[in-house]
């Protein structure tokens, strides 16, 4: 299989590029919706819904200083620079070009080069199911703050829900939208 049949991200983890997409496939940017060369050296915060960026940062850093207390017994004990440390699987959401949710599910590791560059690689694992077709069988998702304020939400929201952006912009509560909430 080709690599460009697979969708996948790479992160740097590097001091002066931390979290900076260093490569992906074409898959992933047909997924969110951008050109290579729109992501390419951008933060990974550019797919991320905004509720979700800070969090994410602190993340990337607690893993990747875990990897490398991780790395440097390994190395002590394998005689092996080169160390990999895959996580579990993820359920998360991104974001396409046009601000709406991306449902995806994702495998994650951390790289070391014999070089000394470190990385973050993610796997998508496979596409969501969003058939946008039949809406008997569709799922849609909300992203809410702790005061349940909408904060996002996938495009299929629109037709499934009536939502549209002002749903967001003008900080509507779930449970004004969706009676059956409370």
């Amino acid at each position: 299989m080709k690599s460009e049949e697979y969708k996948y991200i790479i992160l740097s983890a590097n001091n002066d590029t931390f979290g900076e997409i260093s490569h992906l496939s074409l898959n992933v940017c047909t997924m969110f919706g951008f050109l290579k060369s729109e992501l390419l050296g951008q933060s990974i915060n550019v797919i991320l819904p905004e509720i979700y960026q800070e969090h994410h940062d602190k993340i990337l850093i607690s893993k990747f200083q875990e990897f490398k207390k991780v790395s440097i017994s390994s190395s002590l004990i394998h005689k092996d620079p080169s160390v990999h440390t895959s996580f579990h699987e993820v359920f998360s959401f991104g974001r396409n070009k046009s601000k709406y949710l991306v449902p995806v599910k994702l495998k994650t590791s951390i790289v070391s080069t014999e070089e000394g560059d470190n990385f973050f690689i993610a796997k998508f694992l496979n596409d969501v199911d969003m058939n946008w077709e039949n809406i008997e069988n569709q799922v849609c998702y909300i992203l809410t703050d702790n005061e349940l304020m909408i904060q996002n939400f996938t495009s299929n929201s629109i037709k499934m829900l009536g939502l549209n952006s002002s749903s967001i912009n003008n900080s509507i509560e779930i449970t004004e939208f969706i009676k059956e909430f409370n």
